[in-house]
């Protein structure tokens, strides 16, 4: 389990937090951020092609190795899976255009990405995609993630292995979550408190590392979706994470139908 790694980031972000450490990003110039940032985008980028090719290409943060994971495997790939694919992303760019171009229907760009969602699951239940070669994501297990606190002790145990990991999470996590911090704050002109960043990651891992989560960080996914869709403040996150955790207990049906990538059976 990953439970202590991540509950040890999270302490260590607090500590950070609580001593001011965040003034360390003064030392991160625009050109930094700028190219740390650029280059998050086309890995990111490049990670999701496998959803479109709709194939298996091994992930790796090397962009050259990624090109040739790409096109070593071309020859799996599925068509039907791009057209759909290519579809969608016509229709989130097409409804972005609109709401530019018309003001009065601003709230297209942010509807786009749930009616893609909507589109995908109707198709499914109406024609069945994976019986046309499309493959759905399947099997999502309902419910909330259990409690793994259990695995936190003995510290002292697995501490001196894990502390290059958490070191590299640590630094890393920061890294990716300042860079868009002042992406959008440079954006939007507003300052950013890198200090209580630091603390929010911490409560954030520490609450992932006690149900068995994944390391917490600032997305850059997420937060330029959020941007898009015109949130301003964290009040954006409360109610994401509440939608989710609605999905989570009584929606898991319903999402089991949308397309993802993958070999044909």
């Amino acid at each position: 389990t990953c439970a202590l790694p991540i509950f040890l980031v999270g302490v260590c972000y607090l500590v950070m937090g609580f001593l001011r450490l965040g003034f360390v990003t003064i030392f991160l110039s625009h050109a930094v951020v700028s190219g740390f940032t650029s280059a998050a985008a086309i890995v990111i980028g490049l990670s999701q092609i496998k959803y479109l090719f709709g194939y298996d290409i091994p992930s790796d943060k090397a962009l050259h190795k990624m090109l040739v994971n790409i096109f070593s495997g071309i020859e799996q790939f599925n068509w039907k899976t791009f057209v759909l694919g290519s579809i969608c992303v016509m229709i989130l760019i097409g409804l972005k255009k609109l709401a530019q171009k018309y003001p009065s229907l601003k709230w297209t760009k942010a509807a786009g990405p749930l009616v893609v969602t909507i589109i995908s699951i109707i198709l499914q239940a109406t024609i069945d995609l994976q019986e046309r070669g499309i493959p759905i994501v399947g099997t999502i297990p309902s419910g909330f993630p259990k409690f793994t606190g259990s695995y936190l002790f003995p510290l002292e145990e697995q501490l001196g292995d894990l502390a290059v990991v958490i070191l590299s999470i640590v630094i890393v996590g920061f890294m990716e979550s300042i860079a868009i911090s002042k992406q959008l704050a440079s954006k939007h002109n507003y300052e950013v408190d890198s200090s209580l960043e630091l603390i929010g990651l911490g409560m954030a891992n520490l609450t992932s590392g006690l149900f068995g989560g994944y390391s917490v960080t600032g997305s850059f996914s997420r937060s330029a979706v959020n941007n898009e869709a015109g949130a301003q403040s964290g009040i954006s996150a409360i109610i994401t994470a509440t939608m989710v955790g609605l999905v989570l207990l009584f929606l898991t049906p319903v999402f089991e139908l949308l397309v993802r990538r993958g070999r044909n059976e």
